[in-house]
């Protein structure tokens, strides 16, 4: 039986469906934040050419789609198009983002009806002055108030409590949210709705996977179950957080996707998790998944 039709076989027995499909239309950033890991990758965007052949095979694992996996979306100098886009193929699209572009797109944003979810890293404004902290919340901070009419907004402070710069970072921003929205948020929650639609999101700052000499092989992870990523190059990827693509599942700039999530390796990848095993080097590795067990 020829690998094509067992794949054909395999996708009409198990229809997988992803509650997500992380797409990294860019993989290059406007900041330089010391908790973000250098990539080994060029800097390199998709084109509108590279995204409408995507988005067909994309559209058929999923509804949602997320543009992030590293990278600021914002950058995309075609990003007002890649919204337009997104929404011929009818996906609905979450958007992780440092904020300090959302003015230039904002009309863009506004006026989009397939946009469902701003994902803004607070913690990204660790490396400006107090001066530019405070310029940046008076900007943003309204914008989201307009923005969460009909788009859910999630202020992230994903970050390292241990350090001093910080405890002080965080403060700040709280006792901005407080003031400003009239609010009492204590400053040890760990999530809490601030708005109708606007919520603040606190979490310890997790590490990048990187392939170490790591013994452990029993573990648990969602990736391939409710996500994959591609990232800027084509590179499918097991992992939301595997911005080098080591994971490597093939490339929908040279198969199709059908033929990559038939492949035996991400078979065998996700029936090693299902059954509480890792096989790759970067699982083994990961400390992200024992987010999993808690």
């Amino acid at each position: 039986m020829s690998s094509m039709l067992m794949t054909s076989m395999y996708m009409m027995k198990n229809k997988i469906k992803f509650k997500k499909i992380y797409l990294e239309i860019i993989n290059y950033c406007n900041l330089d934040c010391p908790f973000c890991v250098q990539s080994n990758k060029e800097p390199q965007m998709m084109d509108l050419e590279d995204l409408n052949n995507i988005l067909p095979m994309v559209k058929k694992y999923t509804d949602y789609l997320y543009l992030h996996l590293k990278g600021e979306p914002l950058m995309h100098p075609d990003f007002d198009k890649i919204i337009e886009l997104t929404n011929e193929y009818g996906l609905t699209v979450n958007i992780t983002t440092n904020g300090f572009l959302l003015e230039k797109y904002f009309d863009t944003i506004m006026k989009s009806n397939n946009i469902r979810q701003i994902n803004i890293s607070l913690q990204s404004l660790i490396t400006q002055s107090i001066e530019k902290r405070k310029q940046y919340l008076d900007t943003v901070i309204p914008m989201v108030e307009k923005l969460e009419k009909r788009i859910f907004i999630s202020l992230r402070l994903w970050n390292d409590e241990r350090k001093q710069d910080v405890v002080a970072l965080n403060k700040m921003i709280i006792d901005y949210l407080n003031d400003y929205f009239k609010i009492d948020i204590l400053e040890n929650y760990h999530g809490q709705k601030i708005n109708q639609r606007i919520y603040l999101s606190k979490e310890e700052e997790f590490e990048w996977p990187a392939i170490l000499d790591a013994e452990d092989n029993s573990g648990y992870c969602l990736g391939g179950k409710t996500h994959i990523g591609i990232l800027s190059d084509g590179t499918v990827t097991i992992c939301c957080l595997d911005h080098n693509g080591l994971s490597d599942l093939g490339n929908v700039f040279n198969n199709s996707l059908d033929d990559i999530l038939g492949s035996e390796k991400f078979l065998a990848i996700r029936e090693a998790f299902q059954n509480r095993k890792l096989v790759l080097p970067l699982c083994k590795s990961c400390t992200y998944r024992y987010r999993f067990n808690k």
